[in-house]
């Protein structure tokens, strides 16, 4: 099942935002756009970097910035936990925060910041990082920043050694230590915060000699990925996208065997070919080959850490290319994209294929090696709640959405969950979204022009324009757990034999896993396959699991009940797959479970009723509130 691995990174070593329209200046609550967040000193430098020599020492600069909207705080105290992991230093210990002194304080770092919309993730890596102090070169670097951009920045570093390049995490803050918005200029993260990290580790460790720059053109010549070499030779193209003989000819003899040498390897890629008079023609689209070739190889080499087995029978998964869903076991999890923390877990079939799958935020948390696990592709919907919001605004006021007199009129009803203010922002990040879409119109004056149509309009990009993405579902603990526990599992539903299922790996586990649970049940006078099985494995987990719980608590269990009132919490997920929730009544000390839905998830936390039918069935409501007095 390959796939495409256009979207897998950004490949990139500069940062290159996507930016929409114009900003109107009469929006007072709206979002900084990145394309301002990264404009703030203006068009002129107060500064000189000046050009990096060639003999200079090189440094790759990325950047990302993170919206501190939403749950955007959550994942910045998360970023910091991840950055502190383990067996990223030298030694394989866990990687340690520092600021610009001795007086850092990490938990005064992690507090939150009045006024910061975003914050911004660096990753620094010098090409000789392991031949220096990366602490002292990043404290440097980041004075110098301060320096040019004339702010006193609040920032944390990190460095990581766990990669073949050494490499620094540094995180600023939206604001700086004056209270006042951080920016920064486009160029500067493009071109000049590189400079200044090569010139540091140029003054450090001196020039690069001849030696060195040849060495590492010959490392260069075989890489199945894009390099200086192929920016080199993009450079010396003709418009008509020939690499013609006067121009190799006019190279220093020690160069011009590097890019010969480096065309030799393209020809066996298939993407360059000599022409009549010593010229070459390079394949249509070259560099972007290059880029994915590197991209590809580079979730290879992630996955072979964290699954290993044979490399031939890697497969990468993309939501457009999942046609049916797949079940296995996660072999290990990694990091997909250092700067944004997005992580990735190698799952490997019965079939004996493993996949390299992107996870979502929540399912990092939650996934462990061992757990088996559904993978499927869910399509989101392009009608979003905001949007129904905004239309009926818009049609209430002549198809125009006013920000300011919409957060009049907010701040005039009663209290809502979330600021008048809040609510308003979201509504303009929504259309600052469906304007890249060009589905609605900024006016100058900062309003916003809604077609009556809008919904319309967003249902038939459902057809045209489907967004897919992968849900991965948790259904059992490992199968050697599963052999043996007392509840329905993912094991029971899985046939004895099957042609597709392998003799190694997860096929061989499989296999014996579902010869242990057939003799367990046999153990517990249950025959494999009868109707009853999965009721008695039903009735014995309610049973254990509620009597736990019950212990735990200090509660008494009622395995069933026709009315109920308590205070409704979800439970963990248990090794059969399944979920509960646990409903307490904590006056007479009882407690009832009900199975875990969506429904369930939205009651988290308060007080609710069950009833059960005739036909056995629950039903569970949020309780009506109590008068004063009554019991």
């Amino acid at each position: 099942m390959a796939s495409r691995l256009d979207d897998l990174l950004d490949p990139e070593f500069r940062f290159k935002p996507r930016i929409a329209g114009r900003r109107g200046r009469g929006d007072a609550h709206r979002v900084t756009s990145l394309r301002a967040a990264l404009s703030g000193l203006g068009r002129s430098k107060p500064y000189d970097v000046g050009r990096a020599r060639e003999n200079s020492r090189r440094c790759v600069v990325k950047c990302h910035y993170v919206s501190m909207h939403g749950g955007g705080r959550d994942a910045a105290r998360l970023h910091l936990t991840y950055l502190e992991r383990d067996g990223v230093e030298r030694d394989g210990s866990p990687g340690h925060l520092y600021g610009a002194d001795e007086s850092f304080d990490r938990t005064g770092f992690a507090e939150p910041l009045k006024g910061e919309k975003r914050q911004f993730r660096f990753i620094v890596s010098p090409e000789d990082g392991r031949d220096v102090d990366l602490q002292a070169f990043t404290r440097e670097l980041m004075a110098q920043v301060e320096k040019d951009l004339g702010r006193s920045l609040i920032w944390t570093a990190v460095n990581h050694h766990n990669t073949d390049h050494s490499h620094v995490h540094v995180v600023v803050r939206g604001v700086d230590r004056n209270g006042k918005e951080v920016r920064f200029p486009r160029p500067y993260i493009e071109e000049d915060m590189r400079a200044r990290a090569a010139q540091i580790m140029t003054r450090e460790l001196g020039v690069r000699t001849e030696l060195d720059i040849a060495q590492q053109r010959s490392k260069e010549i075989g890489q199945e990925r894009l390099t200086s070499i192929d920016r080199r030779l993009a450079r010396m193209l003709s418009p008509e996208g020939r690499l013609l003989a006067p121009a190799i000819a006019k190279l220093h003899t020690q160069e011009r065997s590097t890019v010969l040498g480096r065309l030799a390897t393209l020809t066996a890629l298939g993407l360059a070919r000599s022409g009549p008079r010593g010229a070459w023609d390079l394949a249509v689209g070259w560099g972007e080959s290059l880029t994915k070739l590197g991209l590809r190889n580079d979730v290879i080499k992630r996955l072979h850490q964290v699954a290993g087995g044979d490399v031939a029978r890697y497969r990468f998964v993309e939501p457009s290319d999942l046609s049916a869903p797949l079940e296995g076991v996660v072999r290990g999890k990694g990091l997909h994209d250092e700067q944004t923390g997005e992580l990735f877990a190698g799952i490997e079939t019965a079939s004996g294929e493993t996949h390299y799958v992107r996870l979502d935020a929540r399912a990092g948390d939650w996934l462990r090696a061992g757990d088996v696990v559904r993978v499927a592709r869910a399509t989101e919907p392009w009608v979003k709640p905001t949007d129904q919001v905004l239309a009926r605004i818009a049609e209430l006021n002549a198809g125009i959405y006013d920000p300011a007199a919409h957060l009049l009129q907010l701040s005039g009803l009663p209290e809502k969950a979330a600021p008048p203010a809040d609510l308003v922002a979201g509504n303009v990040r929504r259309l600052e979204r469906l304007e890249r879409y060009g589905l609605v119109t900024r006016l100058p004056d900062g309003r916003w022009r809604i077609p009556p149509n809008l919904l319309q309009q967003l249902q038939a990009r459902e057809t045209t324009h489907p967004r897919h993405r992968l849900r991965v579902q948790y259904t059992g603990a490992s199968v050697q757990t599963q052999a043996t526990y007392p509840g329905p599992t993912w094991l029971d539903r899985q046939p004895p034999t099957t042609p597709e299922r392998a003799r190694w790996g997860f096929g061989a586990e499989l296999a014996a896993s579902i010869a242990a649970r057939i003799s367990w049940l046999r153990s517990k006078g249950i025959e494999p396959g009868t109707p009853d099985q999965a009721k008695r494995l039903d009735a014995m987990e309610r049973v254990l699991v509620g009597r736990r719980l019950a212990h735990d608590r200090g509660l008494h269990h009622l395995e069933s009940a026709t009315t109920f009132r308590g205070t409704l919490t979800e439970c963990p997920p248990l090794p059969s797959g399944r979920a509960f929730a646990q409903v307490v009544d904590e006056r007479t000390k009882r407690l009832v479970l009900v199975p875990a839905t969506v429904a369930t998830a939205r009651l988290e936390g308060r007080l609710v009723e069950i009833s059960t039918d005739q036909n056995q069935q629950v039903a569970v409501r949020a309780a009506p509130r109590l008068a004063r007095g009554e019991e």
